[in-house]
């Protein structure tokens, strides 16, 4: 899964960082590539106020930003979410991605609306 998610965020989002496996967390873990995802999607406007800096307090007013974002998604931040973000919690990184991942596709295939395929058809 964390190839498809580097293949998502850098191929088809284009952040301005390149995430591999074996940064992957690293690159994430302050919340400000997340922002750019939410950016690029017409989510967060403010992309400006974000901070890509390393430092515990970016990164939690970072996460009190996106947390609007991630709620129109279905994605809840917590406070211990964001102590594992502190702590480089691998796991708890990746699974963020991953949830955002499966929200922007909910998101795309909302705005897209029904395929043919999917049309029920009534008489």
């Amino acid at each position: 899964m964390t190839d498809i998610l580097c293949s998502w965020l850098n191929d088809d989002i284009g952040i301005s960082a390149i995430v591999r496996r074996d940064n992957f967390a690293s690159v994430l873990q302050n919340g400000y590539h997340f922002a750019e995802v939410f950016y690029k999607y017409g989510f967060q406007v403010d992309l400006d106020l974000f901070s890509a800096k390393k430092h515990d307090d970016v990164l939690v007013r970072n996460y009190s930003m996106l947390r609007p974002s991630f709620s129109k998604i279905g994605v809840e931040i917590t406070p211990w979410k964001v102590a594992q973000y502190k702590k480089h919690n691998q796991r708890e990184i990746r699974n963020l991605a991953y949830d955002l991942f499966v929200g922007m596709r909910r998101f795309v295939k909302q705005q897209e609306g029904p395929s043919k395929s999917q049309l029920v058809y009534t008489r």
